[in-house]
């Protein structure tokens, strides 16, 4: 013969085994990260290459339009 739980107690030992899950995943996890730094001194990045100035200042044109229609020619 069998012997039934109550709700309570079923209930209570679901939540048992997931916390005891949910601790075991942490464990694991943690496990697979490194406790400190690696010993050895971490090669440097390359900077990036600097940008030549340009001989003259840019200039920029600004064609403004109230076109509602979406045509993308504003002079024609």
């Amino acid at each position: 013969m069998r012997r039934v739980l109550s709700p309570f107690l079923g209930s209570l030992a679901r939540a048992w085994r997931g916390l005891f899950l949910a601790l075991t995943l942490l464990a694991v996890a943690s496990a697979c990260m490194p406790a400190s730094t690696p010993d050895r001194p971490l090669p440097p990045t390359a900077a990036p290459a600097p940008r030549p100035t340009p001989a003259e200042p840019l200039t920029l044109t600004l064609l403004h339009t109230n076109d509602t229609w979406g045509y993308l020619w504003p002079c024609g």
